[in-house]
């Protein structure tokens, strides 16, 4: 696969990373906010805070990394497909143009 494709598809990659972690970091701060303006906090409040922060913060990671890995198997499977397609096309468009 040339070097331009596989730099596109991790360009991509961390594009959808990048969204899916900053919507992330602002729901987990709206909570912690949340969290922040009660008077007293119990540990075993923070605590159960903090557990549910990491399980969601896990879940997130886990799917963005299962999702993502399907498109590139995908992708790196199809690659020769996509390849003769956009050349059948590029032919195509070059008997057009004469």
């Amino acid at each position: 696969m040339p070097h331009d494709y596989r730099l596109k598809y991790v360009m991509e990659y961390n594009e959808m990373a990048k969204r899916e972690i900053e919507q992330t970091f602002e729901f987990s701060k709206r909570r912690f906010y949340g969290l922040m303006k009660k008077r007293i906090i119990w540990s075993s409040e923070f605590d159960l805070f903090m557990k549910r922060t990491k399980n969601i913060w896990s879940t997130i990671i886990r799917q963005h990394v299962d999702s993502w890995s399907k498109i590139l198997i995908y992708r790196l499977e199809n690659f020769n497909d996509d390849m003769n397609r956009k050349i059948k096309n590029q032919k195509r468009d070059t008997i057009k143009c004469e």
